[in-house]
């Protein structure tokens, strides 16, 4: 598991400390390194779980790259801005500001079914979540 979070270059992590939402031109070098690990555990045809907010279809694709979506598999965690708010104050020691949330949900684009994401609800427990991708993914 990694947490895509803990990649961001240092200028992003500032901007989103002040609750300063991150544009395209600034999560392009994030998605690119992401897309990078990605190819690397692919290639030594390892298992890799990916946290990061792939919020829209292009910044998706960058993440694919190549490969083909049974390759690599996007997972949508779905939840209500309510329910986010409340993991992101459980969340300690983290840069995010709760402040970004709102441009989050304005910027997501909600996949689509020829993007063959599988969604989850979160607001389950998080074992039930990660038993329901599971199932969900595992041939």
């Amino acid at each position: 598991f990694k947490d895509g979070d803990a990649y961001h270059p240092q200028k992003n992590k500032a901007k989103m400390s002040k609750g300063v939402p991150l544009d395209d031109e600034d999560r392009k070098p994030w998605l690119d390194t992401l897309a990078k690990l990605i190819d690397t555990y692919v290639k030594a045809n390892k298992r890799l779980v990916l946290a990061c907010s792939a919020l829209k279809l292009s910044y998706r694709s960058i993440l694919r790259g190549k490969y083909a979506e049974d390759v690599v598999r996007v997972v949508l965690l779905n939840g209500t801005a309510e329910v986010i708010k409340e993991r992101l104050r459980l969340r300690k020691d983290h840069f995010f500001n709760a402040k970004l949330l709102k441009s989050q949900f304005a910027t997501l684009e909600i996949p689509q079914s020829s993007e063959k994401v599988f969604s989850v609800s979160i607001v389950d427990p998080s074992a039930e979540v990660v038993s329901t991708i599971l199932k969900a993914l595992t041939p």
